[in-house]
């Protein structure tokens, strides 16, 4: 197996971490980047090992100019997947391996892959983190009686769209899949929907602490 690169994890010398190139065609922007500033992503597989066994893998992203990597999200939906009309958002669970890789990424010091203060927050701005599968599916339950609600809350303005589009042609052709006026859209109204599901979880917090 042909590998670009690897990454030693501190606590056991047995475990390892390899890079891979990822060949297949795929958006090189996503909702989770939006207000980095460089938005071009460049896609790897992360290739777990145990010696010469290998235990997982994922696929991350190179971010802002390849100054930092991260694990990809899932991709969900708080109406049926089937629908034409899919409100989605990007998530992890605290309970799964992605995350846990995720959180060693973000911890490392002094690292090459390790995002800055800044590139972090406008990172998880945009992807919710659930508890676990459980958790995930109450949200959604609750959330799916909102729908229509939270739709007309997540539409993306004009100025939003606008402001997008700029930030992507700076690393973009306009004939590129990443500038297609749909591509935008989703990626704007995918971004809001991420951020209403944040801001919800925050207020179940507060609610909770004040009603102990």
């Amino acid at each position: 197996m042909a590998t670009d690169s690897h990454i030693n994890l501190p606590l056991d010398p047995d475990f390892c971490m390899y890079l891979e190139e990822d060949d297949e065609t795929r958006y090189r922007a996503e909702s989770y980047n939006l207000g980095q500033f460089r938005l071009s992503m460049s896609w790897n597989k992360l290739i777990l090992k145990y010696r010469n066994r290998t235990i997982d893998e994922l696929l991350v992203v190179f971010m802002d100019s390849a100054t930092f990597m991260t694990v990809t999200p899932s991709l969900g939906s708080i109406s049926p997947m089937s629908n034409s009309d899919m409100l989605t958002f990007q998530y992890y669970l605290a309970d799964s391996l992605d995350f846990a890789v995720e959180k060693l990424i973000l911890n490392m010091k002094r690292s090459s892959i390790t995002p800055n203060y800044n590139q972090q927050s406008k990172l998880l701005k945009r992807i919710v983190i659930f508890k676990n599968y459980n958790q995930l599916k109450q949200i959604k339950s609750v959330l799916q009686k909102q729908d229509e609600y939270i739709k007309g809350k997540c539409a993306p303005t004009k100025e939003q769209l606008e402001l997008c589009r700029g930030a992507l042609s700076m690393d973009f052709g306009k004939d590129t899949p990443e500038m297609n006026q749909g591509h935008i859209e989703v990626m704007c109204e995918e971004a809001n929907v991420s951020q209403f599901i944040n801001n919800y979880l925050q207020s179940e917090i507060i609610n909770n602490k004040r009603s102990r």
